[in-house]
């Protein structure tokens, strides 16, 4: 789930995050669901909704509209790192939902080879190789960083 900043980048953040979070309803009830988000916000809203399915690293978050990266006293090799072992991790995961224009969720579409309608993305890739967008999986539905595992 996206917050902080991205929220001035995507005029649909709300609705997106909405989506993704009542998207979880079609998976098993008994999963654990890991929820990448660098939005402390976030991460309470589908924690009082999912309880202790929700399972998280202890990545960097903030509650304010400020990037962590932009945030004062951030260290960039530690949010890269933290972003790098959520990704791997989303690997793991039987189920991904995300939104594919975002990176994160671009690359995890590429670190597994996904069955059909396990990696659920909406949206058109911001990633480019060679200067041409890469391609991804057919369409489908739902949006934003949910994992469940």
């Amino acid at each position: 789930l996206r917050g902080l900043d991205k929220k001035s980048e995507d005029q649909e953040l709300s609705d997106s995050n909405k989506a993704c979070i009542d998207a979880l309803e079609r998976f098993d009830p008994s999963a654990k669901i890991l929820v990448l988000t660098d939005d402390k916000r976030m991460l309470d809203l589908i924690g009082s909704r999912y309880g202790d399915r929700v399972v998280t690293t202890s990545a960097s978050r903030s509650n304010g509209p400020t990037g962590l990266p932009f945030e004062p006293g951030r260290n960039g090799a530690t949010l890269g790192a933290e972003i790098m072992v959520d990704t791997y991790l989303a690997t793991y995961a039987s189920k991904f939902v995300g939104k594919i224009a975002s990176n994160v969720a671009g690359m995890i579409a590429y670190l597994k080879d996904w069955n059909e309608g396990d990696f659920v993305g909406l949206g058109q890739s911001s990633l480019k190789m060679g200067g041409a967008p890469l391609r991804f999986l057919a369409p489908q539905t739902y949006i934003f960083h949910f994992h469940q595992i």
